[in-house]
């Protein structure tokens, strides 16, 4: 599930750090936003976790967020254009992916 980017971000990689440093500084705290904002996602999908959903919500279906534990890539951008990802979304993306945060994920389509 994608939302509608509530502030503007500048489309390029500090544009993406920015967006990824307002989740907050803690595992936790990214969840109960990205939850607050009704943003789910699937497990160990590269371009259908939570983090990429959040990110396509700002950043537009042109631009296909790739996040990978420790990176984030945004396809359709130039093939140099990834990141290193802050430490608290790393954490997140680690928890989401052993089955934390339940209330992010995405209901299988029946």
């Amino acid at each position: 599930m994608r939302a509608v980017a509530e502030q503007t971000y500048s489309h390029d990689m500090d544009g993406v750090w920015q967006a990824l440093i307002a989740l907050g500084d803690e595992d936790q705290k990214i969840a109960a936003v990205l939850a607050a904002k009704g943003i789910k996602g699937k497990q160990r999908e590269a371009c259908a976790c939570p983090i990429a959903n959040y990110l396509a919500g700002i950043f537009g279906e042109k631009s296909t967020p790739e996040v990978q534990e420790s990176t984030v890539k945004l396809l359709g951008w130039s093939s140099r254009d990834f990141i290193q990802v802050p430490t608290a979304v790393e954490d997140f993306i680690e928890s989401f992916d052993l089955g934390w945060f339940p209330e992010l994920r995405e209901e299988a389509a029946a």
